[in-house]
Order: structure tokens, then sequence, then C-alpha cells
């Protein structure tokens, strides 16, 4: 069976209610594996995306914007490169309650999590404290290769830069011993999840125990710093990211592995359906994205 590339994204995904009927099941970007199970439907392709195989469904896509493996002629531009990225990172998150620091809060699950996990997973920053919401971007900032930003309306915001904003987020009022109470501003963080003038972003709530990882849009209104992460982009063929590899070694594992590269188990095992994770071979290379 062919698997295809997505070369003219973002690709809406057809997916189809018992009766056979179709509907809209998001969207895929630019540069995204698609697993063809060889059925065709005059234009359309029926396939699964990396996360859709990893949940055991298949969608339908039109063959205008995706060409077989091998054949994409399309390259990944910066922007693609970092949206899929983050995208990847996404969905070993999403859903979930990160609690990443351990921090004994009454609350564990804080939204400073969120970029922490981020910048740990995909470029090795140390897990420690960075400060409240509001301050997180502005200390991420100063990590080796990082840059700090300071916001001003209209800064285009680059997916993977992590957003800290200040008053009115978060504020609180603290009782003191003398009655009076003590305005203070813990505001909040998020990680960009697409090059855009607006914040779309991944979040957690830190005031919500029951909060869990979810891709939002919020406003610019308190936004204070940005911090960009040092990524490098490279002139690169969407069929040849589409097949990155990573060489086993002793002592590898496949949750190591996704840590590493910042892509869930779940989809680590779909793309390597013929691997044993638990019976990695040093020497032996596996699909990671």
């Amino acid at each position: 069976m062919t698997d295809y590339i997505v070369t003219d994204g973002p690709l809406v995904a057809n997916m189809e209610n018992p009766d056979g009927s179709r509907f809209n099941g998001g969207v895929l970007p630019t540069g995204t594996t698609i697993f063809g199970t060889g059925r065709t439907d005059g234009v359309w392709i029926e396939g699964s995306s990396p996360y859709q195989k990893s949940k055991g469904v298949t969608a339908w896509y039109h063959k205008d914007y995706i060409e077989p493996v091998g054949s994409a002629k399309q390259v990944l531009t910066p922007t693609q490169q970092r949206e899929e990225k983050a995208l990847n990172w996404f969905w070993g998150v999403a859903g979930r309650q990160l609690d990443v620091d351990k921090v004994p809060y009454e609350q564990p699950f804080q939204c400073v999590d969120v970029p922490k996990d981020l910048a740990h997973k995909l470029f090795g920053a140390p897990l420690r404290a960075y400060g409240n919401g509001k301050d997180v971007a502005y200390n991420m900032g100063a990590l080796p290769g990082w840059t700090r930003l300071q916001y001003k309306p209209g800064l285009m915001l680059h997916a993977l830069d992590v957003l800290s904003w200040g008053d009115p987020w978060a504020v609180v009022y603290e009782k003191q011993p003398d009655g009076s109470k003590k305005r203070l501003v813990y505001g909040h963080t998020a990680v960009q999840m697409k090059d855009s003038k607006t914040p779309i972003v991944a979040q957690q709530n830190g005031f919500d125990r029951n909060t869990t990882v979810t891709q939002t849009t919020l406003d610019t209104e308190g936004l204070l710093w940005v911090a960009r992460p040092p990524f490098i982009s490279k002139t690169v063929p969407v069929g040849a990211a589409s097949v990155q590899t990573h060489t086993i070694q002793a002592g590898d594992t496949m949750w190591s592995i996704g840590i590493r590269y910042g892509v869930d188990v779940k989809v680590l095992r779909a793309l390597n359906p013929g691997v044993d994770p638990t019976e990695l071979k040093p020497g032996s290379k596996i699909r990671v994205g």
C-alpha cells in the first residue's frame, strides 16, 4: 500500500459516519504523513495520519493535496517546520494533565508545566523554576540559544514560542494579617502553536484541578514577553521530513525516544508497526516522524 505526504496543507480530514456520510475531522499541516489503506473513491484516498493510526481510525483525503512518499517536490518552509514540530509535540500531551515539575501545590497542574514540558523535551531545557506564569517567558528567554522578546502589538509570534501574560491574568487578593487584601498578579503562560500575530496556544488552566492541555486562541491584552527557542530551520523536502529516523542505542526505550523527539509513544508504535517495543535492537532504525 502507498503512503502519502500532505504537500499543500492545511488539509481537511474527512471522517466517515456509519451511514457513509462524511464530516470535517480536523486538518493536517503540510508535511504530515498519511498511511494509505489502499482504498480510493474517485478523487479521494483513504488513510490515517500518525495520530489517527494510533487511535485506529481512518479518514478520506483529496488526492490533489497529497503526494506519494518519495515523489513530493515541495519544500517545507521554516514556518511549516516549526508548526509541524509544535504539532508533533502537542499530540503527545493533548488531553493530559501535566505536572512535570512535581512541585507539591494544592493544584498540581499549572500553566507553567506546559512550556516547561516543551522546553525540556524539544530543547533540553532544565526542569527548574521559571517563576509564575507572567515570568516564564522572561526567564526562559535567558536560556542558552533562546531569544527574549518584549511583546509589542503586531509582533509575529512563531510556533514553539513561549508566551507570558501579566495583569489582568490570574489576579488574586491575598488577605494580610491586618485584615487588608494585597493584590497579586500570577499571570499566565502558554506555548504558541502557529506562526501568527494572534496567540494560538497550547495551555493549561492552573486554577482548574480538572484542567488538561488544550489548544485555544487567546487575547494579546496583558501579553508581556515572548521566549523564542533555538529552532534552526533547514531546507527539507517534504518526503525527507516525513521519514526521519532514529538509530537505536543501548538502553533506548520507546518512551525515551519519544521524549527526545517530542513524539507520543502511541504515535511511535503506529509509525513502526513491525517493531516490538520490548526488543529494540541497537543499531537498527525506527521512524520518529
